[in-house]
């Protein structure tokens, strides 16, 4: 899942440069992937991350060691599988696979508690900006 979620991002960002090779096709050989180290894990286990994005959604996830849980209203509680890595210091990208919306990638900038998600919606990709509302131990 990784491998994919990682091409998509990639993808996202040449599209968003503007770059016209988007298309291009995968590596023959796999690219080595990053492993979440148990550091990574352990900055967000047993935490509860809050966010809003611009489009005034929020939303609240917690996490329990690789387990993200949030509750949609409209579809309940979710607990899905997620990955995570530290990109700078203040800066994390977590990823997870949501059964009806896709690959769902976020980039955490802690130092100025803005966020950005990729996501498809409505049958487009999207990026929405947003902001970091509260991270705390323990559940909401």
């Amino acid at each position: 899942m990784f491998n994919i979620a990682r091409r998509w991002v990639l993808g996202l960002a040449l599209f968003g440069c503007g770059a016209a090779a988007v298309a291009a096709e995968a590596p023959a050989e796999p690219v080595p992937q990053p492993e979440a180290s148990m550091s990574d894990i352990s900055f967000f286990d047993q935490k509860s991350l809050s966010y809003t994005y611009e489009n005034g959604w929020s939303f609240t996830n917690f996490f329990d060691g690789h387990t993200r849980i949030t509750e949609v209203a409209s579809r309940g509680v979710l607990r899905e599988p997620y990955l995570v890595q530290q990109v700078q210091p203040d800066i994390w990208f977590v990823t997870w696979e949501d059964e009806h919306m896709g690959p769902i990638s976020q980039t955490f900038d802690f130092s100025t508690n803005r966020m950005w998600a990729a996501v498809k919606y409505e049958g487009r990709m999207q990026i929405w900006p947003g902001e970091i509302t509260a991270f705390v131990e323990g559940r909401p």
